[in-house]
């Protein structure tokens, strides 16, 4: 018997979306001969064009972007009866709202997947947050979600200190594949990163309020006056773009900062680069930590979500306090003179995708979840 699962989420935007990721290498990866796997989101040309190129099947549900989502929930429910879903596995909290009231009526299996944001948080206004805590605390009384997946011990901790209602909770580590997708380089952002002769560190992310690129580029301006050969590569794009542009204006080191704009793979460039970096202020647990290590790219990153379990267990990057920039600027001075640190982080990250944190084994961890649910 073929499982149908269906992955609903919302804000999916195909470029630099780790969520998005995520559910592609669910689908990518999961056995054709046991699992069909639907998305229903709200919609996006691109999004769907990729899910149906891996088998997957894509259903489009606009309303799942309301404030109040009635007819989302009601229409949800209509397909999850003519598809014959047996597994809703959510992504994002409206999602998991969604769901979660369906499921009531319907009786089928749900996954939330926390991805390190649940219902405290800076997003959402006081009403928000109570109807939230409100329709979190009826799902669960009436056993509307079976199971939750976090991308780290930490975030298993984290989710549990916000709630104890959740009566199951794994954590779980993505993992990484050493082989690149594709080697279809672009010429020209390879002529821009081999054009400049220093220290290459690159940032892969979202420009936004959380991953806090503004701390690498104070990082790169203070290094700059301490006369450090350094430049800094961007892959992303986001709500606060303008705002660093300015910024690094202001700072005036416009010459050792690049923007290579948004690439579906950018981890076909690692090997060009020294050092990735993160600053975020939280993490779950970045795919992109996973795509440094396959390419044997050391990290250096901000000490916050499960960053740490995996640069200390891997012993593949260094760590800093977010709140210390300059902690942070001597974190890099220490990788940049000391080179054999430099390789030695790489090769263990890349023993460690190899050996333990492979994607094969996240594969087999998502096969044994989706079908001992259906059989509960």
């Amino acid at each position: 018997m073929i499982i149908k699962v269906c992955h609903l989420a919302d804000h999916l935007n195909g470029k630099v979306d780790g969520i998005f990721t995520h559910i592609k290498m669910i689908v990518r990866n999961s056995d054709r001969s046991k699992f069909l796997h639907y998305l229903c989101f709200q919609g996006d040309k691109n999004i769907e064009e990729e899910i149906e190129n891996l088998d997957g099947k894509v259903i489009i549900l606009p309303e799942i972007t309301s404030k109040v989502p009635i007819k989302a929930i009601i229409k949800f429910i209509r397909i999850v009866r003519s598809e014959n879903i047996q597994i809703v596995h959510t992504h994002y909290l409206k999602p998991y709202i969604i769901a979660g009231f369906c499921n009531i009526f319907l009786k089928r299996k749900v996954i939330f997947n926390y991805h390190g944001i649940f219902i405290k948080n800076e997003y959402y206004n006081f009403i928000e947050k109570a109807l939230f805590q409100i329709a979190h605390f009826t799902i669960t009384k009436f056993e509307g979600v079976q199971l939750v997946l976090t991308p780290s011990k930490f975030s298993k901790k984290k989710l549990h200190s916000e709630t104890k209602l959740f009566s199951k909770i794994i954590s779980y580590y993505n993992g990484g594949n050493k082989f690149l997708d594709n080697n279809n380089l672009d010429n020209n952002i390879v002529s821009k990163i081999k054009s400049v002769g220093s220290f290459r560190l690159i940032y892969v992310g979202r420009i936004d309020c959380e991953k806090r690129v503004d701390r690498a580029i104070d990082i790169i301006s203070q290094l700059n006056k301490e006369n450090v050969n350094i430049h800094l590569f961007i892959f992303g794009y986001g709500d606060l773009l303008d705002e660093i542009r300015l910024q690094i204006e202001r700072l005036n080191v416009q010459k050792l900062i690049t923007f290579l704009g948004t690439v579906k793979n950018p981890k076909i460039y690692f090997k060009l680069f020294d050092t990735l970096i993160l600053t975020s202020d939280r993490e779950g647990l970045p795919l992109v930590i996973w795509e440094a290590m396959s390419q044997g790219l050391p990290i250096i990153s901000t000490d916050v979500g499960g960053v740490k379990e995996i640069i200390n267990d891997a012993r593949c990057g260094l760590l800093f306090d977010k709140n210390n920039l300059k902690d942070g600027s001597l974190v890099i001075k220490r990788i940049i003179r000391d080179d054999y640190l430099k390789k030695s982080l790489g090769v263990n990250g890349l023993n460690a995708i190899e050996y333990k944190y492979n994607q094969a084994n996240f594969d087999k961890q998502v096969d044994r979840i989706y079908s001992c649910l259906v059989q509960i």
